[in-house]
């Protein structure tokens, strides 16, 4: 793969020197990678138990970095505008900024992107505090 990637994106080589030396300790990639699926399952559990409380559809996963979810019942009508408006109202009044669906490949409109494996448990918790506020006004 790294033959193909291009020169000018190339990592440096002590870059590549101290990723040689941190893959070779194979037993604290081990327990990294332990620790963050632990972390990523429970940041996932955090939002999916947000959701599930107002009732809101999201695809079922396993080993995802982030949910696809369904804010359909909440558009004006079923057209990009109206989830682009949702989308910049969601952001506004929570902070949250979620993918925008527009250009995602969904069939059907309402389906939002959270990422929520780059964020820290405590700002996650934050965050979902902000979306239950909106989805109760919603309500």
């Amino acid at each position: 793969a790294w033959g193909n990637y291009g020169a000018p994106s190339m990592a440096s080589n002590h870059t590549q020197w101290l990723l040689t030396e941190i893959f070779s300790d194979h037993d604290w990639v081990k327990a990294y990678v332990a620790k963050n699926q632990a972390l990523i399952t429970e940041s996932f559990a955090l939002v999916v138990q947000t959701l599930r409380k107002y009732q809101v559809d999201y695809a079922r996963a396993a080993g995802s970095l982030f949910i696809w979810f369904n804010l359909e019942h909440l558009l004006q009508e079923p057209t990009e505008a109206a989830e682009l408006q949702l989308w910049q109202r969601i952001y506004d009044e929570t902070g949250i900024l979620l993918t925008s669906p527009v250009g995602q490949g969904s069939l059907r409109r309402g389906w939002y992107r959270m990422v929520y494996s780059c964020v820290p448990y405590a700002d996650l918790t934050v965050a979902m505090a902000r979306l239950e506020t909106f989805l109760q006004g919603e309500a």
